[in-house]
């Protein structure tokens, strides 16, 4: 005996009227479940037919996280790094209407000036919803990473994104941690140095 599956998913875009900017790819399969919100770097070349490599994994991923949709954004609306006010617009929108918002542009952007003004201009729109906001990990720990990334090609883990203010007093406390480890090591050995170490790592 036989036994057939339907499925449809359903694809909204979003342009500028000339074309030059694309705003929004949004993929639904299941309306009854909860929404995601993913931004990128630079638009693609996607379309309501055509399917990117990237898209796929995104919708792949997403779906087995059990997810019922994906409206993808990016920072910039054209591929050569170009925004303007109805881009923000219509992320802030998506933003409204999604459960969780991931932050998947990549660790490439940290050296190039204008993406991190672009990104420092994004969070603070999209600053009321920081409780929502996430980033993409791999089963190594490595996270701010982009859907084609070799380590995230089979499964996705979501942790919470954390602000370089946040992340700082963190970061000092490592710092910290590593010092006093060094420290102790230096004048009374392995075993104190593990005490010390624990309890500074405590106050995190």
């Amino acid at each position: 005996m036989s036994i057939t599956a339907t499925s449809t998913m359903e694809t909204t875009i979003m342009r500028s009227e000339d074309g030059a900017h694309r705003y929004l790819l949004s993929k639904e399969w299941d309306a009854k479940k909860p929404q995601a919100m993913l931004i990128m770097l630079c638009a693609g070349t996607a379309n309501a037919v055509d399917v990117d490599m990237t898209t796929m994994l995104v919708v792949k991923n997403l779906h087995q996280l059990d997810f019922g949709g994906v409206s993808i954004c990016n920072l910039f609306s054209t591929s050569g790094k170009e925004t303007d006010e109805e881009n923000d617009r219509i992320i802030l929108n998506a933003a409204m209407n999604s459960e969780t918002i991931i932050f998947g542009w990549g660790t490439g952007s940290a050296t190039n000036p204008m993406t991190q003004r672009r990104i420092s201009e994004v969070l603070e729109l999209l600053r009321p919803y920081q409780k929502q906001t996430y980033c993409i990990a791999a089963p190594n720990g490595k996270s701010g990473l982009h859907p084609l990334a070799p380590a995230l090609r089979e499964r996705w883990r979501l942790v919470p994104w954390i602000t370089p203010h946040e992340a700082a007093p963190q970061e000092k406390a490592k710092t910290t941690s590593m010092k006093t480890e060094k420290k102790t090591v230096s004048l009374t050995g392995g075993v104190q140095s593990s005490a010390v170490n624990s309890k500074v790592d405590s106050t995190q």
